[in-house]
């Protein structure tokens, strides 16, 4: 067993071959298990002495990680409170901590991967360790049935907190699965909860992850765009409640396509950018703000048939299980 500072518990060697020549070390299909996470390393190591005498000099090298299961709440840091009573035995968990002295190449190819709670496959990465931080390139995985890529960063500031910056892509996913499936979704993406179809992501993201690895939604910061490819809308209290106003029994319940949906997000509200939809011969737009708790603040127009050159403008308040619709006076836009 090899104990590490940086984690709570010993890693467990089953087996494997590790040879020394002067300064280097190579790893041979060592298997290990930590917790409930299973590792194995192929990989080479050099400046170990200097690593070892002079921990300011980095350890470089190279290191293959193959996993049939990787939980990533195995290898967070946890710091006990002093004030507490030993026998209590109560800890307060933390984030992935990175020693400061390596400068690696981590290649991990990890069939699951359990990432507090969600569920990736077939995760591949190109991961860049250096001066306590983590970059990420030519990630790809699967979670919650949708091919997703990204390039990231991520850097520990203390034992309980950590900065991150995300760009993500995923392409024709089903919006209910990936709703249920991804808290972070369902907490920037409200609405697509009552949205069943298809549609792609292409987003950046940057802010600060807890001791819990859960971003700080007051830290976000970013911008993108969901392509919805196919869908139909149920139950869509704020589409319901336009339809009610404007008296169009249409817009009750609507199917859409080919619709892009552009946003933006900073202290804590999401800013939507002018939106087209096309239903039944209308073009409702919308454009505004909605904040994390559901609070509205949007300014919209329904395009009347044929060609939507006139249109009943009105402004939408409250929240998204209680909006307001005010109507203005129409006019031509």
């Amino acid at each position: 067993a090899i104990k590490l500072d940086e984690y709570p518990q010993a890693f467990n060697i089953e087996k494997g071959v590790l040879r020394v020549n002067q300064d280097q070390i190579n790893l041979e299909g060592i298997t290990a298990k930590y917790m409930e996470s299973d590792l194995t390393l192929n990989g080479q190591f050099s400046n170990v002495t200097g690593y070892i005498l002079d921990k300011a000099q980095p350890l470089k090298g190279q290191l293959k990680i193959n996993s049939n299961l990787l939980k990533v709440v195995d290898f967070l840091s946890y710091t006990t409170d002093e004030n507490l009573n030993i026998e209590q035995n109560q800890s307060t968990p933390g984030v992935l901590l990175i020693p400061e002295n390596l400068n690696i190449q981590i290649l991990p190819q990890i069939l699951k991967t359990d990432y507090m709670g969600s569920v990736i496959n077939n995760l591949v990465a190109d991961i860049k360790i250096q001066q306590g931080k983590a970059q990420l390139k030519n990630t790809s995985f699967d979670i919650a049935g949708a091919k997703a890529n990204l390039n990231a960063s991520y850097a520990p500031t203390s034992t309980s907190s950590a900065d991150f910056d995300i760009s993500i892509t995923a392409k024709d996913f089903d919006i209910q699965k990936v709703y249920n499936e991804v808290p972070i979704f369902k907490e920037l993406i409200s609405m697509a909860q009552y949205a069943k179809g298809i549609a792609s992501l292409d987003y950046q993201l940057k802010g600060i992850l807890n001791d819990s690895m859960s971003p700080l939604y007051p830290s976000l910061k970013g911008g993108g765009e969901i392509r919805i490819k196919n869908a139909q809308l149920m139950n869509f209290k704020l589409m319901n409640a336009v339809s009610k106003s404007t008296q169009r029994d249409s817009l009750t319940n609507p199917k859409v396509k080919d619709v892009v949906i552009k946003t933006k997000i900073s202290n804590n509200i999401i800013t939507l950018e002018k939106t087209k939809l096309k239903i039944f011969g209308f073009r409702p737009k919308f454009e505004g703000q909605v904040s994390f708790d559901g609070d509205l603040n949007l300014k919209a127009r329904l395009g009347l048939p044929p060609f939507g050159i006139f249109g009943i403008p009105f402004h939408i308040s409250g929240n998204s299980e209680n909006p307001i619709i005010k109507l203005k006076r129409a006019k031509n836009v």
